[in-house]
């Protein structure tokens, strides 16, 4: 892999941690290579979750590309929210979110899991369809939601911050796109159902 291409994503990272590093997390991402795939993670020996405070954690992964004109495109992503560092403590997450540009065939390409029961109806398994959420709505999600300790100025940075992100969305996607999507979605489950 050329060296210009993990650079490209390098600098990536490097905004990410700053929008992290200045709102809810002193942990920082890194690049990290497995089989000619790129990820956005944090790795130590081993992956780790971003530290919250007062006592949470944030499993951050991404994977990515570049493109030819050097701009970084997220393939997939999953952020879980949890009370557990381990990644594998299933009793301990509270929601997890996951995106994929070409997801399997019964999965919308954004989704929610909620770590939650109700009348036996078991919630962790449901992909709840949502729109493609920026990191900065997450983070934000935290903060209110989930009463995750904020730095000073969160809010005016991640706004702009979410801004520029729109402004990239909109110029590479038509609206009808995502129409389109969640009519393929729907009919691909239909194919499912007896």
């Amino acid at each position: 892999m050329a060296t210009v291409n993990i650079e490209a994503l390098q600098k990536y990272v490097d905004y990410l941690n700053r929008i992290l590093n200045k709102t809810i997390t002193e942990s920082r991402l890194c690049v990290f290579q497995l089989d000619s795939k790129l990820y956005v993670t944090r790795y130590q020996n081993g992956f780790l979750p971003l530290e919250l405070k007062p006592h949470s954690y944030l499993h951050f992964w991404q994977r990515a590309n570049i493109q030819l004109n050097n701009k970084v495109n997220v393939l997939e992503c999953r952020y879980i929210y949890s009370l557990s560092n381990n990644p594998d403590d299933e009793g301990n997450w509270v929601f997890r979110y996951e995106y994929s540009l070409k997801p399997a065939t019964n999965k919308p390409h954004a989704h929610l899991h909620i770590n939650a029961c109700r009348n036996g109806c078991n919630l962790p398994r449901i992909h709840f369809p949502t729109a493609r959420l920026s990191v900065e709505q997450i983070i934000v999600h935290l903060i209110v939601e989930h009463s995750v300790k904020s730095k000073r100025g969160w809010f005016k940075l991640l706004a702009k911050s979410h801004e520029g992100w729109m402004k990239k969305r909109r110029r590479h996607m038509l609206p009808i796109l995502t129409i389109v999507r969640f009519a393929m979605y729907v009919k691909r489950i239909a194919q499912t159902v007896p």
